[in-house]
Protein backbone atom coordinates (compact mmCIF):
# COMPACT_ATOMS: atom_id res chain seq x y z
CA UNK A 1 0.00 0.00 0.00
CA UNK A 2 1.03 3.58 -0.59
CA UNK A 3 1.21 5.22 2.70
CA UNK A 4 1.79 9.26 3.35
CA UNK A 5 3.56 9.77 6.66
CA UNK A 6 3.12 12.96 8.07
CA UNK A 7 5.79 14.68 11.05
CA UNK A 8 8.23 11.58 9.75
CA UNK A 9 11.01 12.14 11.56
CA UNK A 10 9.87 12.69 15.15
CA UNK A 11 9.89 9.85 17.52
CA UNK A 12 7.38 8.51 17.00
CA UNK A 13 7.13 8.92 12.99
CA UNK A 14 10.41 6.93 13.03
CA UNK A 15 9.43 4.11 14.77
CA UNK A 16 6.47 4.19 12.23
CA UNK A 17 8.51 4.31 9.20
CA UNK A 18 10.07 1.04 10.58
CA UNK A 19 6.87 -0.74 10.57
CA UNK A 20 5.33 0.59 7.91
CA UNK A 21 8.39 -1.07 5.62
CA UNK A 22 8.63 -4.44 7.73
CA UNK A 23 5.04 -4.89 6.57
CA UNK A 24 5.88 -4.02 3.09
CA UNK A 25 4.12 -1.02 2.73
CA UNK A 26 5.58 1.69 0.29
CA UNK A 27 6.51 4.77 2.14
CA UNK A 28 6.19 8.49 1.85
CA UNK A 29 7.27 11.00 4.28
CA UNK A 30 6.38 14.53 5.10
CA UNK A 31 8.47 16.48 7.20
CA UNK A 32 9.96 20.22 7.17
CA UNK A 33 13.33 20.38 6.30
CA UNK A 34 14.98 20.89 9.50
CA UNK A 35 18.65 19.92 9.87
CA UNK A 36 17.70 17.26 12.92
CA UNK A 37 15.39 15.78 10.35
CA UNK A 38 17.52 15.50 7.76
CA UNK A 39 19.66 13.48 9.75
CA UNK A 40 17.52 10.89 10.90
CA UNK A 41 16.26 10.74 7.17
CA UNK A 42 19.59 9.36 6.35
CA UNK A 43 19.32 6.29 7.75
CA UNK A 44 16.31 5.40 4.97
CA UNK A 45 18.20 6.68 1.75
CA UNK A 46 16.70 4.36 -0.93
CA UNK A 47 13.98 2.84 0.91
CA UNK A 48 11.52 5.85 1.33
CA UNK A 49 10.53 8.84 -0.58
CA UNK A 50 10.48 12.07 0.93
CA UNK A 51 9.17 15.56 0.35
CA UNK A 52 10.54 18.27 2.51
CA UNK A 53 8.38 21.01 3.22
CA UNK A 54 5.67 22.58 5.51
CA UNK A 55 1.84 21.37 6.66
CA UNK A 56 1.02 24.89 6.41
CA UNK A 57 1.16 24.94 2.50
CA UNK A 58 -1.83 23.36 0.82
CA UNK A 59 -0.33 23.32 -2.54
CA UNK A 60 2.74 20.83 -0.62
CA UNK A 61 0.11 19.24 1.08
CA UNK A 62 -1.38 17.98 -2.09
CA UNK A 63 1.69 17.11 -3.73
CA UNK A 64 2.48 15.39 -0.55
CA UNK A 65 -1.11 13.12 -0.47
CA UNK A 66 -1.03 12.86 -4.56
CA UNK A 67 -1.77 9.10 -5.76
CA UNK A 68 -1.70 7.62 -1.94
CA UNK A 69 -3.76 5.08 -0.70
CA UNK A 70 -3.65 6.24 3.18
CA UNK A 71 -2.09 8.50 5.05
CA UNK A 72 -1.24 8.25 8.44
CA UNK A 73 -1.72 11.70 10.20
CA UNK A 74 1.29 12.72 13.19
CA UNK A 75 2.24 16.12 12.53
CA UNK A 76 1.58 18.12 15.54
CA UNK A 77 2.76 21.21 17.99
CA UNK A 78 2.61 19.38 21.34
CA UNK A 79 2.40 21.27 24.81
CA UNK A 80 3.77 23.67 25.93
CA UNK A 81 4.50 25.32 22.63
CA UNK A 82 0.74 25.17 22.05
CA UNK A 83 -0.07 27.25 24.64
CA UNK A 84 2.75 29.64 24.20
CA UNK A 85 2.55 29.84 20.29
CA UNK A 86 -1.19 29.87 19.69
CA UNK A 87 -1.40 31.02 16.23
CA UNK A 88 1.18 29.13 14.79
CA UNK A 89 0.22 25.92 16.64
CA UNK A 90 -3.24 25.86 15.72
CA UNK A 91 -2.12 26.51 11.80
CA UNK A 92 0.04 23.58 11.70
CA UNK A 93 -2.56 21.80 13.98
CA UNK A 94 -5.96 22.21 12.31
CA UNK A 95 -5.04 24.17 9.12
CA UNK A 96 -2.39 21.54 8.62
CA UNK A 97 -5.35 18.83 9.29
CA UNK A 98 -7.53 20.29 6.97
CA UNK A 99 -5.44 20.83 4.29
CA UNK A 100 -4.45 16.91 4.75
CA UNK A 101 -8.24 16.20 4.46
CA UNK A 102 -9.10 18.71 1.31
CA UNK A 103 -6.30 17.41 -0.62
CA UNK A 104 -7.32 13.51 0.21
CA UNK A 105 -10.89 14.31 -0.76
CA UNK A 106 -9.75 15.88 -4.26
CA UNK A 107 -7.15 12.69 -4.77
CA UNK A 108 -9.00 10.06 -6.86
CA UNK A 109 -7.59 7.24 -4.30
CA UNK A 110 -9.68 8.80 -1.50
CA UNK A 111 -7.40 7.85 1.25
CA UNK A 112 -7.68 6.41 4.56
CA UNK A 113 -6.46 8.59 7.06
CA UNK A 114 -5.57 6.96 10.26
CA UNK A 115 -5.12 10.26 12.51
CA UNK A 116 -3.12 10.66 15.84
CA UNK A 117 -5.30 12.16 18.89
CA UNK A 118 -4.72 12.42 22.30
CA UNK A 119 -6.19 11.13 25.12
CA UNK A 120 -6.36 14.50 26.55
CA UNK A 121 -9.09 15.38 24.57
CA UNK A 122 -11.13 13.55 27.79
CA UNK A 123 -9.72 16.32 30.37
CA UNK A 124 -8.57 15.41 34.17
CA UNK A 125 -9.26 12.13 35.33
CA UNK A 126 -9.67 13.76 39.06
CA UNK A 127 -13.29 13.18 39.01
CA UNK A 128 -13.65 9.84 36.77
CA UNK A 129 -13.68 6.46 37.75
CA UNK A 130 -10.93 4.91 35.80
CA UNK A 131 -10.26 3.84 32.62
CA UNK A 132 -10.96 6.24 30.48
CA UNK A 133 -13.39 5.06 27.53
CA UNK A 134 -13.64 6.13 24.45
CA UNK A 135 -17.10 6.87 24.98
CA UNK A 136 -16.70 9.42 27.69
CA UNK A 137 -17.71 12.72 27.22
CA UNK A 138 -15.18 15.32 25.93
CA UNK A 139 -13.09 18.11 27.81
CA UNK A 140 -10.91 19.69 26.64
CA UNK A 141 -8.67 21.98 28.99
CA UNK A 142 -5.84 23.87 26.30
CA UNK A 143 -5.29 24.78 23.11
CA UNK A 144 -3.48 21.41 22.41
CA UNK A 145 -6.70 19.15 23.41
CA UNK A 146 -8.71 21.50 21.71
CA UNK A 147 -6.81 21.27 18.98
CA UNK A 148 -7.48 17.21 19.18
CA UNK A 149 -10.92 17.61 19.52
CA UNK A 150 -11.18 20.07 16.16
CA UNK A 151 -9.39 18.00 13.52
CA UNK A 152 -11.12 15.01 15.00
CA UNK A 153 -14.14 16.44 14.20
CA UNK A 154 -13.01 17.37 10.92
CA UNK A 155 -12.15 14.02 9.97
CA UNK A 156 -15.77 12.94 10.68
CA UNK A 157 -17.01 15.64 8.36
CA UNK A 158 -15.33 14.49 5.60
CA UNK A 159 -16.23 11.81 3.07
CA UNK A 160 -13.16 9.82 3.87
CA UNK A 161 -12.85 6.56 5.43
CA UNK A 162 -10.88 7.44 8.74
CA UNK A 163 -9.32 6.01 11.91
CA UNK A 164 -9.05 8.20 14.92
CA UNK A 165 -6.47 6.63 17.75
CA UNK A 166 -6.35 8.35 20.89
CA UNK A 167 -2.72 8.07 22.18
CA UNK A 168 -1.26 7.22 25.83
CA UNK A 169 1.95 8.60 27.10
CA UNK A 170 4.21 7.88 24.21
CA UNK A 171 7.51 8.29 25.35
CA UNK A 172 10.77 7.08 23.47
CA UNK A 173 13.39 5.65 25.93
CA UNK A 174 16.00 7.31 23.08
CA UNK A 175 14.73 10.58 23.34
CA UNK A 176 16.54 13.66 24.42
CA UNK A 177 14.75 15.85 23.56
CA UNK A 178 12.46 17.45 26.87
CA UNK A 179 12.83 20.62 26.92
CA UNK A 180 12.72 23.43 30.43
CA UNK A 181 9.28 24.16 29.50
CA UNK A 182 8.15 21.04 29.44
CA UNK A 183 9.92 19.59 32.63
CA UNK A 184 8.48 22.72 34.50
CA UNK A 185 4.99 22.01 33.32
CA UNK A 186 5.35 18.39 34.32
CA UNK A 187 6.87 19.19 37.83
CA UNK A 188 3.39 21.16 38.13
CA UNK A 189 1.42 17.86 38.49
CA UNK A 190 0.35 15.84 41.36
CA UNK A 191 2.89 12.46 41.37
CA UNK A 192 -0.75 10.70 42.30
CA UNK A 193 -2.11 11.74 39.10
CA UNK A 194 -2.90 8.35 37.06
CA UNK A 195 -1.15 7.76 33.15
CA UNK A 196 -1.60 5.05 30.98
CA UNK A 197 2.31 4.42 29.20
CA UNK A 198 2.62 2.73 25.73
CA UNK A 199 5.31 2.18 23.82
CA UNK A 200 6.19 4.15 20.79
CA UNK A 201 6.69 0.75 19.02
CA UNK A 202 3.49 -0.19 20.08
CA UNK A 203 1.85 3.29 18.89
CA UNK A 204 3.70 2.62 15.54
CA UNK A 205 2.34 -1.08 15.20
CA UNK A 206 -1.76 0.20 16.08
CA UNK A 207 -1.02 2.76 13.31
CA UNK A 208 0.41 0.35 10.69
CA UNK A 209 -1.98 -2.64 11.74
CA UNK A 210 -5.42 0.00 11.06
CA UNK A 211 -4.57 0.33 7.44
CA UNK A 212 -5.31 -3.36 7.06
CA UNK A 213 -8.34 -3.56 9.60
CA UNK A 214 -11.52 -2.67 7.76
CA UNK A 215 -13.27 -3.45 11.87
CA UNK A 216 -11.70 0.02 12.54
CA UNK A 217 -12.86 2.21 9.98
CA UNK A 218 -14.89 5.07 11.25
CA UNK A 219 -13.97 4.13 15.12
CA UNK A 220 -12.48 6.02 17.62
CA UNK A 221 -10.29 3.60 19.65
CA UNK A 222 -7.59 4.44 22.64
CA UNK A 223 -4.39 3.43 22.31
CA UNK A 224 -2.67 2.74 25.26
CA UNK A 225 -0.28 -0.20 26.87
CA UNK A 226 -2.76 -2.20 28.90
CA UNK A 227 -2.87 -3.49 32.57
CA UNK A 228 1.12 -3.63 32.43
CA UNK A 229 1.36 -0.31 31.68
CA UNK A 230 -0.99 1.82 34.19
CA UNK A 231 1.46 3.79 36.69
CA UNK A 232 1.66 6.93 38.46
CA UNK A 233 3.84 10.26 37.27
CA UNK A 234 5.29 9.37 40.70
CA UNK A 235 6.77 5.59 39.04
CA UNK A 236 7.35 7.48 35.74
CA UNK A 237 9.68 10.25 37.29
CA UNK A 238 11.31 7.93 39.46
CA UNK A 239 12.15 5.51 36.30
CA UNK A 240 13.26 8.47 34.72
CA UNK A 241 15.75 9.95 37.48
CA UNK A 242 16.87 6.56 38.56
CA UNK A 243 17.91 6.16 34.91
CA UNK A 244 19.91 9.14 34.87
CA UNK A 245 21.68 8.59 38.53
CA UNK A 246 20.16 10.83 40.66
CA UNK A 247 17.75 9.19 42.46
CA UNK A 248 13.42 10.51 43.02
CA UNK A 249 13.37 13.71 44.35
CA UNK A 250 11.15 15.07 47.22
CA UNK A 251 7.36 15.60 47.32
CA UNK A 252 7.89 18.97 47.66
CA UNK A 253 9.47 19.34 44.27
CA UNK A 254 5.96 17.92 42.98
CA UNK A 255 2.56 20.59 42.61
CA UNK A 256 -0.82 19.16 43.21
CA UNK A 257 -2.19 20.14 40.23
CA UNK A 258 -4.50 17.58 37.84
CA UNK A 259 -3.58 16.79 34.57
CA UNK A 260 -5.39 15.00 31.47
CA UNK A 261 -4.06 11.54 31.16
CA UNK A 262 -5.96 8.69 32.77
CA UNK A 263 -5.70 4.45 32.98
CA UNK A 264 -6.99 4.07 29.77
CA UNK A 265 -9.58 0.93 28.30
CA UNK A 266 -7.70 -0.38 25.21
CA UNK A 267 -9.63 -3.67 24.59
CA UNK A 268 -11.03 -3.01 21.99
CA UNK A 269 -8.21 -1.39 20.09
CA UNK A 270 -6.02 -4.31 20.99
CA UNK A 271 -8.57 -6.66 19.74
CA UNK A 272 -8.32 -5.21 16.77
CA UNK A 273 -4.87 -3.94 16.34
CA UNK A 274 -3.22 -6.60 18.71
CA UNK A 275 -0.45 -3.86 19.25
CA UNK A 276 0.87 -4.38 22.94
CA UNK A 277 3.72 -6.26 23.29
CA UNK A 278 5.51 -3.77 25.66
CA UNK A 279 5.36 -2.89 28.64
CA UNK A 280 6.27 0.23 31.04
CA UNK A 281 9.12 -2.51 32.49
CA UNK A 282 10.62 -2.96 29.36
CA UNK A 283 10.72 1.15 29.04
CA UNK A 284 12.33 1.35 32.12
CA UNK A 285 14.90 -1.17 31.21
CA UNK A 286 15.51 0.36 27.87
CA UNK A 287 15.99 4.26 29.45
CA UNK A 288 18.55 2.51 31.99
CA UNK A 289 20.34 1.31 29.29
CA UNK A 290 20.16 4.56 26.74
CA UNK A 291 21.14 6.40 29.86
CA UNK A 292 24.24 4.37 31.00
CA UNK A 293 26.82 6.92 29.80
CA UNK A 294 24.84 9.36 31.04
CA UNK A 295 24.67 8.03 34.68
CA UNK A 296 28.25 7.70 34.61
CA UNK A 297 29.16 11.06 33.64
CA UNK A 298 26.44 12.03 36.57
CA UNK A 299 27.47 9.90 39.43
CA UNK A 300 30.95 12.12 40.61
CA UNK A 301 28.41 15.31 40.40
CA UNK A 302 25.01 13.74 41.77
CA UNK A 303 24.42 16.62 43.99
CA UNK A 304 25.00 19.01 41.37
CA UNK A 305 22.74 17.63 38.78
CA UNK A 306 19.55 16.99 41.01
CA UNK A 307 19.90 20.59 41.94
CA UNK A 308 20.26 21.85 38.72
CA UNK A 309 16.68 19.36 37.64
CA UNK A 310 15.34 21.22 41.03
CA UNK A 311 15.66 24.56 39.51
CA UNK A 312 12.99 23.37 36.78
CA UNK A 313 10.91 22.85 39.56
CA UNK A 314 8.09 25.66 40.42
CA UNK A 315 6.95 24.12 43.26
CA UNK A 316 10.19 23.33 44.65
CA UNK A 317 11.51 26.68 43.96
CA UNK A 318 8.78 28.40 45.84
CA UNK A 319 8.60 25.75 48.62
CA UNK A 320 9.00 27.90 51.10
CA UNK A 321 6.24 29.87 50.05
CA UNK A 322 3.39 28.54 48.73
CA UNK A 323 0.53 29.15 50.30
CA UNK A 324 2.18 30.43 53.81
CA UNK A 325 1.43 33.87 55.29
CA UNK A 326 4.14 36.87 55.14
CA UNK A 327 3.96 40.10 57.35
CA UNK A 328 6.02 43.02 56.09
CA UNK A 329 5.67 46.19 57.83
CA UNK A 330 6.61 49.98 55.71
CA UNK A 331 4.75 47.72 52.75
CA UNK A 332 2.93 51.20 51.60
CA UNK A 333 5.71 51.72 49.24
CA UNK A 334 9.48 51.15 47.98
CA UNK A 335 11.08 47.89 49.36
CA UNK A 336 8.71 46.99 51.14
CA UNK A 337 5.89 47.37 48.63
CA UNK A 338 8.18 44.80 46.36
CA UNK A 339 8.98 42.73 48.83
CA UNK A 340 4.98 42.30 49.45
CA UNK A 341 4.72 41.35 45.65
CA UNK A 342 7.65 39.71 45.12
CA UNK A 343 6.29 37.28 47.75
CA UNK A 344 3.15 37.38 46.53
CA UNK A 345 4.20 36.02 43.09
CA UNK A 346 6.12 32.98 45.38
CA UNK A 347 2.32 32.00 46.72
CA UNK A 348 2.23 34.06 49.81
CA UNK A 349 -0.87 35.67 51.67
CA UNK A 350 0.28 39.02 53.15
CA UNK A 351 -0.50 40.65 56.25
CA UNK A 352 0.62 45.06 54.95
CA UNK A 353 1.56 47.17 58.11
CA UNK A 354 2.39 50.70 57.47
CA UNK A 355 0.65 53.86 58.92
CA UNK A 356 -0.04 55.40 54.92
CA UNK A 357 -3.86 53.47 53.96
CA UNK A 358 -4.61 55.10 50.84
CA UNK A 359 -0.60 53.43 49.58
CA UNK A 360 -0.94 50.66 51.79
CA UNK A 361 -4.49 49.75 49.66
CA UNK A 362 -2.55 50.19 46.72
CA UNK A 363 0.30 47.41 47.80
CA UNK A 364 -2.58 45.48 48.91
CA UNK A 365 -4.15 45.80 45.34
CA UNK A 366 -0.90 45.00 43.55
CA UNK A 367 -0.53 41.04 46.00
CA UNK A 368 -4.73 40.41 45.37
CA UNK A 369 -3.73 41.11 40.99
CA UNK A 370 -1.34 38.10 42.08
CA UNK A 371 -3.81 35.80 42.91
CA UNK A 372 -2.84 36.02 46.12
CA UNK A 373 -4.99 37.49 49.94
CA UNK A 374 -4.16 40.56 51.47
CA UNK A 375 -4.81 41.93 55.13
CA UNK A 376 -4.06 45.56 55.57
CA UNK A 377 -3.11 46.74 59.47
CA UNK A 378 -2.32 50.24 60.18
CA UNK A 379 0.18 50.04 62.54
CA UNK A 380 2.85 52.18 64.01
CA UNK A 381 5.56 49.90 64.90
CA UNK A 382 7.16 52.21 67.30
CA UNK A 383 4.30 51.92 69.39
CA UNK A 384 4.31 48.59 72.10
CA UNK A 385 0.64 48.52 72.19
CA UNK A 386 -0.17 48.60 68.63
CA UNK A 387 2.76 46.15 67.98
CA UNK A 388 1.69 43.77 70.73
CA UNK A 389 -1.61 43.34 69.27
CA UNK A 390 -0.34 43.23 66.08
CA UNK A 391 0.64 39.29 65.80
CA UNK A 392 -3.33 38.02 67.48
CA UNK A 393 -5.25 40.36 64.52
CA UNK A 394 -2.86 38.52 61.42
CA UNK A 395 -3.70 35.18 63.74
CA UNK A 396 -7.44 36.27 63.21
CA UNK A 397 -7.09 37.29 59.80
CA UNK A 398 -4.88 34.29 57.90
CA UNK A 399 -4.10 31.54 60.21
CA UNK A 400 -0.75 30.88 60.67
CA UNK A 401 2.49 33.33 60.12
CA UNK A 402 5.60 32.20 58.79
CA UNK A 403 7.73 34.96 57.82
CA UNK A 404 8.08 38.32 59.11
CA UNK A 405 9.68 41.23 57.37
CA UNK A 406 10.54 43.82 59.46
CA UNK A 407 11.19 46.95 56.52
CA UNK A 408 9.63 49.88 58.34
CA UNK A 409 12.44 52.61 58.50
CA UNK A 410 12.99 56.26 58.46
CA UNK A 411 15.99 58.49 58.66
CA UNK A 412 17.07 62.39 59.01
CA UNK A 413 19.44 63.85 56.83
CA UNK A 414 21.51 66.40 59.26
CA UNK A 415 24.43 66.62 61.73
CA UNK A 416 23.67 65.02 64.86
CA UNK A 417 24.01 68.87 66.25
CA UNK A 418 21.16 70.23 64.57
CA UNK A 419 18.84 67.15 65.45
CA UNK A 420 16.06 67.85 67.39
CA UNK A 421 15.89 65.00 70.30
CA UNK A 422 12.23 64.48 69.43
CA UNK A 423 13.73 63.18 66.13
CA UNK A 424 16.25 61.02 67.20
CA UNK A 425 13.39 59.27 69.65
CA UNK A 426 11.59 58.83 66.34
CA UNK A 427 14.05 57.36 64.46
CA UNK A 428 15.10 54.87 66.86
CA UNK A 429 11.48 54.24 67.96
CA UNK A 430 10.47 53.66 64.14
CA UNK A 431 13.98 51.42 63.07
CA UNK A 432 15.42 49.63 65.97
CA UNK A 433 12.37 49.38 68.43
CA UNK A 434 9.81 48.25 65.07
CA UNK A 435 12.20 45.66 64.77
CA UNK A 436 12.70 44.51 68.10
CA UNK A 437 8.90 44.40 69.31
CA UNK A 438 8.26 43.06 65.80
CA UNK A 439 10.36 39.93 66.77
CA UNK A 440 9.60 39.92 70.51
CA UNK A 441 5.50 39.31 69.57
CA UNK A 442 5.60 37.13 66.60
CA UNK A 443 8.28 35.18 67.88
CA UNK A 444 5.92 32.80 69.85
CA UNK A 445 3.45 32.35 66.55
CA UNK A 446 6.17 31.82 64.24
CA UNK A 447 7.91 28.91 66.39
CA UNK A 448 4.48 26.80 66.19
CA UNK A 449 4.72 26.52 62.45
CA UNK A 450 7.40 23.88 60.86
CA UNK A 451 9.33 26.16 59.00
CA UNK A 452 9.38 30.20 59.71
CA UNK A 453 11.61 32.95 58.97
CA UNK A 454 12.61 36.40 60.37
CA UNK A 455 14.18 39.10 57.94
CA UNK A 456 15.24 42.29 59.27
CA UNK A 457 16.20 45.19 57.50
CA UNK A 458 19.74 46.63 58.20
CA UNK A 459 22.18 48.90 56.09
CA UNK A 460 25.41 49.17 55.28
CA UNK A 461 25.70 51.69 57.97
CA UNK A 462 25.58 48.88 60.00
CA UNK A 463 28.82 48.43 60.03
CA UNK A 464 29.93 52.06 58.93
CA UNK A 465 29.11 55.32 61.15
CA UNK A 466 27.90 58.24 58.22
CA UNK A 467 28.38 61.52 58.96
CA UNK A 468 24.83 63.45 58.96
CA UNK A 469 23.49 59.86 59.67
CA UNK A 470 24.25 59.22 62.91
CA UNK A 471 20.64 58.46 64.19
CA UNK A 472 19.98 55.87 61.57
CA UNK A 473 23.62 54.48 61.56
CA UNK A 474 23.10 54.17 65.07
CA UNK A 475 19.66 51.94 64.86
CA UNK A 476 20.85 50.03 61.70
CA UNK A 477 24.15 48.57 63.72
CA UNK A 478 21.86 47.97 66.54
CA UNK A 479 19.48 46.33 63.77
CA UNK A 480 22.66 44.12 62.94
CA UNK A 481 24.00 42.98 65.80
CA UNK A 482 20.36 42.20 67.52
CA UNK A 483 19.57 40.38 64.54
CA UNK A 484 23.50 38.22 65.00
CA UNK A 485 22.07 37.19 68.36
CA UNK A 486 18.80 36.37 67.35
CA UNK A 487 19.95 34.03 65.04
CA UNK A 488 22.47 32.24 67.52
CA UNK A 489 19.57 31.59 69.88
CA UNK A 490 17.38 30.55 66.75
CA UNK A 491 19.66 28.43 65.09
CA UNK A 492 18.93 25.03 66.72
CA UNK A 493 15.07 25.56 66.35
CA UNK A 494 12.92 26.01 62.52
CA UNK A 495 12.81 29.64 62.43
CA UNK A 496 15.77 31.50 60.47
CA UNK A 497 16.90 35.22 60.77
CA UNK A 498 18.55 37.17 57.56
CA UNK A 499 19.75 40.31 57.96
CA UNK A 500 19.97 42.81 55.02
CA UNK A 501 22.44 45.68 55.01
CA UNK A 502 21.64 47.35 51.35
CA UNK A 503 23.36 50.13 49.67
CA UNK A 504 21.58 52.50 47.64
CA UNK A 505 17.86 51.20 46.59
CA UNK A 506 15.61 53.87 44.68
CA UNK A 507 13.17 54.63 46.97
CA UNK A 508 11.33 57.45 48.82
CA UNK A 509 13.81 57.03 51.87
CA UNK A 510 16.06 60.06 51.66
CA UNK A 511 13.07 62.51 49.74
CA UNK A 512 10.79 62.02 52.76
CA UNK A 513 13.66 62.43 55.49
CA UNK A 514 13.57 64.76 57.87
CA UNK A 515 16.04 67.56 58.53
CA UNK A 516 17.17 70.33 55.81
CA UNK A 517 15.39 69.93 52.40
CA UNK A 518 18.08 72.58 50.77
CA UNK A 519 21.36 70.70 52.01
CA UNK A 520 23.45 70.48 48.77
CA UNK A 521 25.07 67.27 49.73
CA UNK A 522 21.33 66.30 50.50
CA UNK A 523 19.95 66.90 47.03
CA UNK A 524 23.48 65.63 45.37
CA UNK A 525 23.15 62.64 47.31
CA UNK A 526 19.45 61.72 45.82
CA UNK A 527 20.72 62.49 42.36
CA UNK A 528 23.21 59.81 42.88
CA UNK A 529 20.93 56.81 44.30
CA UNK A 530 18.28 57.94 41.42
CA UNK A 531 21.08 57.82 38.34
CA UNK A 532 23.28 54.17 40.19
CA UNK A 533 21.23 52.66 42.57
CA UNK A 534 19.31 49.25 42.35
CA UNK A 535 15.28 49.10 41.72
CA UNK A 536 12.98 47.78 44.71
CA UNK A 537 11.93 45.31 42.82
CA UNK A 538 15.41 43.75 42.01
CA UNK A 539 16.60 43.85 45.80
CA UNK A 540 13.42 42.32 47.09
CA UNK A 541 14.11 39.48 44.87
CA UNK A 542 17.50 39.09 46.22
CA UNK A 543 16.13 39.61 49.92
CA UNK A 544 13.26 36.68 48.61
CA UNK A 545 16.06 34.40 47.34
CA UNK A 546 18.25 34.95 50.35
CA UNK A 547 14.80 33.35 52.43
CA UNK A 548 15.06 30.71 50.47
CA UNK A 549 18.76 29.87 51.11
CA UNK A 550 17.96 30.39 54.94
CA UNK A 551 21.52 33.05 53.99
CA UNK A 552 22.27 34.96 57.61
CA UNK A 553 23.18 37.83 56.09
CA UNK A 554 22.52 39.45 53.00
CA UNK A 555 24.59 42.38 51.67
CA UNK A 556 22.64 43.80 49.43
CA UNK A 557 24.36 45.94 46.67
CA UNK A 558 28.01 46.21 45.38
CA UNK A 559 28.84 49.16 47.83
CA UNK A 560 27.67 47.35 51.11
CA UNK A 561 30.68 44.61 50.16
CA UNK A 562 33.41 47.60 49.17
CA UNK A 563 32.70 49.50 52.56
CA UNK A 564 32.66 46.54 54.44
CA UNK A 565 36.12 45.09 53.40
CA UNK A 566 37.62 48.80 53.23
CA UNK A 567 36.09 49.17 56.71
CA UNK A 568 38.14 45.71 57.34
CA UNK A 569 40.98 46.95 55.78
CA UNK A 570 41.21 50.30 56.55
CA UNK A 571 39.06 50.81 60.70
CA UNK A 572 40.25 54.03 60.84
CA UNK A 573 41.27 55.61 58.05
CA UNK A 574 38.17 54.80 56.02
CA UNK A 575 36.76 57.32 58.16
CA UNK A 576 38.78 60.15 58.02
CA UNK A 577 37.92 59.94 54.07
CA UNK A 578 34.33 60.33 55.25
CA UNK A 579 35.58 63.26 57.97
CA UNK A 580 37.38 65.34 55.35
CA UNK A 581 34.34 64.37 52.64
CA UNK A 582 31.60 66.07 55.20
CA UNK A 583 33.93 69.12 55.97
CA UNK A 584 34.65 69.83 52.18
CA UNK A 585 30.98 69.77 50.73
CA UNK A 586 29.61 71.59 54.37
CA UNK A 587 32.33 74.26 53.55
CA UNK A 588 30.88 74.17 50.13
CA UNK A 589 27.02 74.86 51.34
Amino acid sequence: MKVLLTGAFGNLGVATINELLRQGHKVRCFDIPSKANKKKAVQFAGKIETIWGDIRDPALVKQAVAEQEAVIHNAAVLPPVTERKKEMARAINVDGTRYIVEAAEESPTLPLVVYSSSVTVHGPGDNREPPVSSKDPLNPTDQYSTHKVECEKILEESKLSWVVLRIGVALDPNARDADKDSFSTLFDVSPDTRLEYVHPLDVARAQVNALSCPEVKGRVLLIGGGRACRITYRELFKAIFDAIGIGMLPRAAFGTDTFYTDWMDTKESQEHLKYQFLTFEDYRRDLIHSMRFIRWAVFPVRPIVRGIISGFSEPWKTRHFKNRVAVVTGAAGGLGRAISVCLAKKGCDLALADINQEELNNTAELVRSNGRKASIHLIDVSDKKQMAMFPEAVIKEHGHVHILVNNAGVTYFGTIEEQPVEDLEWIVGINLWGVVFGCKYFLPFLQKEDESHIVNLSSMTGFLGLPIQGAYSATKSAIRAFSESLWAELSPTSVGVTVVQPGGIRTGLLKTSRGSEDAPDKKRLIKIIDRFAISPERAAKKIVRAIEKKKMRLLLCPESYILEWAKRLFPVKIHSVFAWYFRVFRKKS
